[in-house]
């Protein structure tokens, strides 16, 4: 799901309002309740990027109306006026739910009644368990929220879309006038998304493509999800096991960074050893937040161009990244960010990722630069013990041109050259023990199988035991001796995705 796309949906005419979701570039989707009949005169407004410490006011309206109705459900796309910039032309993902009676957990946005300001509308994150009641293709809302304090707070959720994973699988119908917290009823995309009515309105508002991810494979959606979401939990071992050893040593100076380089090749995936990490518990005591991966080991992105100027992309790219994290001014100096680091509710844990291969002129004296900012940071008197991890990829992710005959006297693009500095200063930090390097990250084994399946069995409760046996037999008779994630993730897909 995409925060920007969420949507307030008002009808001018008799104030009517509800939620929708932007599918393209243009098109809206919403309840029918909330934007009936064709032809009606609406007002969108899309949410502003995340901000912190509360809710998101939507932004300015934007002139639409209604362009379609389906005749036997709940549901409608209203079209804006003109396209909404950056987004693409093509439908957004749509997922399909397994009818098991199994519930899926589904986290969305919407605008509840309860929520609204003077000055535009205030958005809710809704939390629920999504479960298949019918063949008509409705489905139970279990609201895990705590209700309004008002009644008929709920009102204006109707039109809310619900994703399970990044797959837009629902869209709730109508709140009743009293309803206050409990079970709501959903429409699935699978009852509407094959409707020839909407099939055209998507082709007459330039939606490239068909609707895309159309959930056919030999597993069960939520079977494949519970697996894929859980890849992180192999191998990994000794790497997680000494950084949570660091972050455990009480004769360690307290208040101090910890800076850790964790190498590996551009196949070993090193963003999944975020997620392995912030699972353990062990880190999660550390980092004291019981949340996402992406809310507790906060990423400070590299920049990508090949050649930079070391000073300005520090100043506009690498510390700004830092300070909206800790939420300081930019204009703020390294005392304060120390201080912030301190704050209870500031993350603990940061984590980049450096690609050798891309980085050209300029990356060393940035990674220098980098580098100070921590030491200095470790100078200052402080009480949280701040954890940064550094993932190298080495080796070249720079795409080969495929050769052509008929082209044979068209030079392909310049290899990138790195940048020496670059492995200058990372030799000089390992070696001043200012950068702490753990083992390259190893291979995937198939006697790692076993062990994965055995520790995820607890999260995903909906799979049953011998659904887990069978794949893991699956999954060891095809995978080779011994693979990279990637290889190991690309296998486990597969799998999933072939006949039984």
């Amino acid at each position: 799901m995409e925060r920007r796309r969420v949507a307030e949906v008002c009808v001018e005419e008799d104030g009517r309002y509800g939620s929708g979701y932007l599918i393209t570039d243009r098109l809206v989707l919403t309840a029918r309740h909330v934007a009936e009949p064709v032809g009606a005169i609406c007002q969108v407004s899309l949410l502003p990027p995340a901000v912190r410490g509360g809710a998101a006011t939507a932004g300015s309206p934007r002139a639409a109306c209604t362009v379609w109705v389906s005749s036997s459900h709940d549901v409608a796309l209203v079209a804006l006026d003109r396209p909404a910039e950056g987004y693409p032309r093509h439908p957004v993902r749509f997922g399909f739910v397994d009818p098991n009676g199994l519930a899926d957990e589904c986290c969305r946005i919407g605008f509840p009644d309860a929520q609204r300001r003077e000055g535009g509308n205030a958005d809710r994150v809704v939390k629920a368990d999504l479960s298949w009641v019918s063949r008509d293709g409705r489905f139970n809302v279990d609201i895990a929220n705590t209700a309004p304090d008002r009644e008929k707070g709920w009102k204006g959720l109707s039109g809310m879309a619900l994703f399970a994973k990044d797959g837009l699988l629902a869209v709730i119908e109508a709140v009743p006038p009293n309803f206050a917290g409990g079970v709501l009823t959903a429409i699935g995309v699978a009852s509407f998304c094959d409707d020839s009515g909407f099939l055209d309105c998507l082709r007459r508002h330039d939606a490239n493509g068909d609707i895309p991810d159309r959930d056919d494979g030999g597993q069960p959606v939520g079977f494949r999800d519970a697996i894929v979401g859980n890849l992180f939990f192999i191998d990994r071992i000794p790497q997680v096991s000494r950084i949570i050893d660091a972050v455990n040593d009480r004769s360690a100076p307290r208040g101090r960074p910890l800076l850790y380089l964790i190498p590996g090749e551009p196949d070993d995936v090193h963003q999944l050893v975020v997620p392995r990490l912030a699972a353990e518990e062990e880190m999660r005591r550390f980092l004291g937040r019981d949340t996402d991966a992406i809310d507790t080991i906060i990423e400070i992105p590299w920049p990508q161009s090949t050649v930079i100027d070391a000073p300005r992309a520090f100043r506009t790219e690498l510390w700004p990244s830092l300070t909206n994290a800790l939420c300081c001014q930019e204009a703020a100096d390294v005392a304060s960010v120390r201080r912030a680091l301190d704050r209870p509710d500031a993350p603990r844990a940061f984590w980049t990722q450096i690609n050798v291969g891309r980085s050209g002129p300029g990356h060393g004296e940035l990674f220098r630069l980098w580098l100070d900012l921590w030491n200095d940071l470790g100078s200052l008197p402080g009480q949280n013990t701040v954890l940064l991890l550094v993932c190298l990829v080495m080796g070249d992710e720079t795409p080969k041109p495929k050769s052509n005959p008929l082209l044979g006297f068209l030079k392909g693009p310049s290899p990138i050259v790195p940048d020496v500095r670059l492995l200058e200063v990372l030799e000089d930090a390992v070696t001043s023990r200012l950068l702490s390097c753990v083992e390259p990250l190893s291979p995937i084994e198939r006697d790692h199988v076993r062990g994965w399946l055995d520790r995820i069995r607890l999260r995903c409760r909906q799979v049953r035991r011998e659904q887990l046996d069978f794949l893991r037999m699956r999954i060891e008779r095809r995978m080779p001796a011994a693979v990279s994630m990637r290889a190991f993730r690309d296998c486990v897909t597969d799998v999933l995705e072939s006949p039984l």
